[in-house]
């Protein structure tokens, strides 16, 4: 027979649906969680620098210290816009101009060097702050290289690798002529350092390079006891040159070391790769460019600038005018955000996705073999009736067929005188279908979900007793001894009717294929029956299949009469169903049947 196919193509793809639409559902409303935060973070982005850009001091510009003191503190608000750790699926620009619209600050890659004590200067004094984009002295090749450095050096701190106090693993330096304020060179250098107990200063300490002198750090650890850290070691990690100058050796007289703060947005917080992403963002590169009154005007009059693009970020650019109570003259703040909520809610999601897609594929697992199982009970049973219906066919073919001859022969008036051997042979013949029929009545009834049991405590020694009675003249016929012995009682809860049936058949077999003149011997013992004649010992690879309905074996050559291999299958079928086995087997004189609770 051929086995048929089974597509569960349409319940993986049923399970995949569902998967992608509870994922789907979930990860939009995580989107509309992180698309508010990302709001909130931008106004409140805006107000810190409102705070910080509208601070009386830093509105004011009439002598030439607050004009250079207010470009430092515009400094420092900006810095504090992308010098932290920030939600990396949001960044941000910034421009701060006067009121003429000049352009005070705006957030790119710069370095600064301060050149006055700002502890010790009086409002008087000139504050000197050298601020400069790193892009008009520094290759893109440059600039990647010290961001690399910057994101060690800060993950450095973090690891607590640097030494304790104020110090770090690296000092940036710049040569620069303090009159003129030209710039010769940056470079970095990374110090080593060794820790020794207090007071002792370490003996293999050397002077800084570039600065001169011998200096050490001294720190207390939560135990109270004190040490002392000294460099050990400079080296130069990364060095430029200002290219408009033919040896930098030949006018080191000329200019002095300062040390120089590097800002890179978001390369401190979050490492290099963010730095490039924002320095490559082409919407918060451009939004603060080159922009004239007639762009701002505009941008008053749109106010906030909304937009989504095809990559899921959605844009924001704000203009905000920011003024004092002292003074009527104002500033202009833009601020510039670009953010991936969609990105930003499927990075949180990864792991339900993951969790999700576990559970689901052990679910469709679990259905697909729960179904191929059926699928497969539904074959084993259709491929039982399809048996079943030919075995039977095939039975009924033979009495069929010999009621048809001597019918024929019958009413061809042949041989008169066997006319009675002729009507005997069709009697017979008919009672073999009317019992096949019977047993297969019994077996549908067997199989019926409305089967009706009458079940009460029954006795086995009894109802073997009464089948025997039964079998009485088969018995004499073949001069069979019967031994019956009752070791102990064995009672079973079971319908008379059916017990009955099955037990007959094992006897009705018993007499049959035994010997003429052998000995059918019966022990009942608790809870177990056996059953034994002497006869011809059955086949080995025959005796798995006994119980197969229309299977016939006739180990001695006996004629089995009205008996079609529906018994044995008949009686386990009753067997089970009042919980008991049954097995079969072998011994030296013949074979042995055990039924049991």
């Amino acid at each position: 027979m051929r086995k048929r196919k089974h597509n569960y193509l349409p319940v993986a793809a049923g399970f995949m649906i569902i998967y992608l639409a509870v994922m789907t559902g979930a990860t939009f409303l995580v989107h509309n969680k992180y698309m508010e935060e990302y709001e909130m973070r931008y106004e409140n982005k805006m107000q810190e620098l409102n705070i910080q850009l509208s601070s009386d001091d830093n509105c004011r510009i009439d002598t030439a210290y607050q004009k250079e003191y207010r470009q430092y503190e515009i400094l420092r608000a900006f810095t504090g816009l992308y010098n932290i750790d920030e939600e990396k699926y949001q960044k941000f620009s910034a421009a701060f101009y006067d009121y003429t619209i000049k352009e005070l600050r705006k957030t790119q890659e710069s370095f600064s060097i301060n050149l006055t004590d700002l502890s010790f200067m009086e409002k008087e004094d000139t504050y000197t702050l050298i601020d400069a984009p790193l892009s008009d002295y520094l290759s893109e090749e440059d600039m990647i290289k010290m961001a690399e450095i910057v994101e060690m050096d800060y993950a450095a701190m973090k690891a607590d690798m640097a030494v304790p106090d104020e110090s770090t693993t690296y000092n940036y330096y710049a040569a620069i002529d303090k009159n003129t304020q030209t710039l010769y060179r940056l470079l970095i250098e990374k110090i080593a350092w060794e820790k020794q107990d207090y007071p002792d200063f370490v003996s293999e300490a050397v002077p800084n390079p570039y600065l001169g002198g011998y200096y050490h750090h001294e720190i207390t650890d939560k135990n109270g006891q004190r040490y002392s850290y000294a460099p050990i070691k400079f080296e130069t990690v990364w060095a430029w040159e200002n290219p408009d100058f033919v040896s930098a050796d030949d006018i080191d007289y000329k200019y002095e070391y300062h040390n120089f703060t590097v800002l890179m947005p978001y390369n401190r917080g979050q490492g290099c790769r963010i730095w490039l992403e924002w320095h490559k963002n082409v919407y918060l590169q451009s939004a603060i460019r080159n922009l004239d009154r007639s762009a701002m005007e505009k941008m008053f009059e749109d106010s906030i600038n909304q937009m989504a693009n095809p990559e899921f970020t959605v844009q924001y650019s704000d203009i905000r005018t920011i003024s004092t109570s002292s003074n009527n003259k104002k500033g202009i703040l833009l601020l510039a955000s670009e953010c991936h909520p969609w990105m930003a809610a499927v990075n949180y999601m990864r792991y339900v996705y993951l969790s999700c897609l576990i559970l689901m594929l052990a679910c469709m697992s679990v259905v697909i073999c729960i179904l191929h199982k059926t699928n497969k009970e539904k074959e084993a049973i259709e491929e039982n009736r399809r048996d079943f219906t030919n075995a039977l066919a095939h039975e009924m073919k033979t009495p069929l067929g010999v009621i048809r001859g001597f019918s024929e022969n019958l009413m061809e008036n042949t041989v008169p005188e066997k006319e009675d051997y002729y009507l005997d042979q069709i009697m017979k013949k008919t009672e073999e279908i009317a019992h096949l029929a019977e047993e297969m009545s019994d077996l549908s009834k067997l199989d019926s979900e409305h089967l009706i049991l009458r079940q009460r405590k029954l006795s086995v020694a009894n109802i073997i007793k009464d089948e025997l009675c039964k079998l009485e003249p088969l018995i004499a016929e073949q001069q069979l001894t019967i031994q019956l012995q009752e070791e102990s009682l064995f009672q079973v809860e079971a319908d008379r009717k059916y017990l009955s049936k099955a037990i007959f058949n094992l006897l009705d077999n018993a007499v049959s294929y035994s010997h003429t003149g052998g000995i059918i011997d019966i022990r009942i013992k608790e809870r177990q029956c056996i059953i034994e004649n002497t006869c011809q010992p059955i086949e080995k690879e025959k005796l798995n299949h006994l119980f197969d309905a229309f299977y016939q074996t006739n180990p001695n050559g006996y004629t089995r009469g009205s008996h079609y291999g529906m018994g044995l299958y008949l009686t386990k079928k009753i067997l089970n169903l009042f919980n008991m086995r049954i097995e079969i087997g072998n011994t030296e004189n013949g074979v042995k049947v055990t039924f049991r609770l």
